[in-house]
């Protein structure tokens, strides 16, 4: 997770190698385990706020715990990513596939309720807000990690969110195509 407090998200540049490498194993991971093309495209885009996809490993803040992928922290590690190793990006992937569905439900459940908490918090501010200030957050309006995310230029256009496997033969992700993944059988 991004430091505490932490509201400068990263601007989107031009990817290198290693950050396409990465965003192409997110989008494989997510098309192999079902997730909706704007799942992958949320993934993507954490794993980029979070490490700039895979660049930064650790945030260098004494006493701070948050490394890898997508910056768990060792108390969210312990919590969402028992079994997995925390260091391998591959793990660090489908853990933060596990909380996207987790949270999903957990907001979907407070929508259904009419919960006043999460009136003008769409699903993906809601899951990165529990990803990045924690599990127990709710002070949705105001939180540090809404305003990273709100603030994030790295926002895959809807265009590149049509599935590939039905329409164009690439997918498209701010910087860069990748080709298309045919999902297994």
């Amino acid at each position: 997770m991004a430091a505490a407090g932490a509201t400068t998200a990263p601007k989107e540049t031009t990817l290198d190698g290693s950050q396409v490498a990465i965003a192409t194993k997110i989008i494989a991971r997510g098309r192999k385990e079902g997730m909706s093309l704007e799942d992958i495209a949320f993934a993507v885009k954490v794993a980029f706020l979070e490490s700039s996809l895979g660049k930064l490993r650790s945030n260098g803040i004494a006493g701070n715990t948050s490394t890898g992928l997508y910056q768990y922290n060792n108390a969210q590690w312990d919590a969402s990513g028992a079994g997995y190793k925390k260091d391998s990006d591959d793990d660090q992937i489908a853990v933060f596939y596990k909380d996207i569905r987790k949270y999903t439900l957990r907001y979907n459940s407070l929508k259904a309720a009419k919960n006043k908490l999460i009136v003008g918090i769409t699903l993906y501010q809601y899951i990165y807000i529990k990803h990045h200030d924690g599990p127990n957050y709710d002070k949705f309006a105001d939180a540090p990690g809404k305003k990273l995310f709100d603030a994030s230029t790295f926002n895959p256009p809807k265009s590149a969110r049509a599935d590939p496997i039905i329409s164009p033969p690439a997918t498209t992700i701010p910087s860069f195509t990748i080709p298309s993944i045919t999902p297994p059988m």
